[in-house]
């Protein structure tokens, strides 16, 4: 999955490097995470402008585990934080709520698309069944 991220990334903003300050307002530095599955809390995040999870931050679904999840999110530096759904998520009974839930992030995107100050525009939506042969 890692390198799936990569490849996309890499199509979309091409392979250079740019280094903090460098074509300041120009450029953000995103930090994307996923699969925590309730361990966010050991984590060392690098500094960033838009932090995204995508998914499974939480232990089949469990509400606790989203709202500490929640409370770790507002601890967390970056100006944008972003958060999709994964399976754990989907199907749980306060997903309905997760705007609620998850009050400490930016945006939960589901289908949506999410426009920063920079103008930089990125999809999220939850994790679905089934996933069509080939789709990756």
């Amino acid at each position: 999955m890692a390198q799936a991220v990569y490849n996309f990334c890499s199509g979309l903003f091409g392979s250079k490097r740019y280094r903090p300050g460098e074509q300041e307002g120009k450029t953000i530095r995103v930090v994307l995470i996923s699969d925590t599955h309730n361990k966010h809390r050991d984590l060392q995040l690098p500094d960033g402008d838009v932090l995204i999870h995508a998914g499974d931050y939480t232990c089949f679904g469990k509400e606790e585990h989203a709202r500490d999840f929640n409370a770790w999110l507002g601890e967390q530096k970056h100006k944008v934080k972003l958060v999709v759904h994964g399976n754990h998520e989907s199907n749980s009974p306060w997903v309905k709520n997760a705007t609620e839930v998850l009050s400490n992030a930016t945006k939960v995107l589901k289908n949506e698309v999410f426009v920063t100050e920079e103008g930089v525009k990125i999809w999220g939506t939850d994790f679905f069944w089934p996933v069509a042969p080939g789709t990756f």
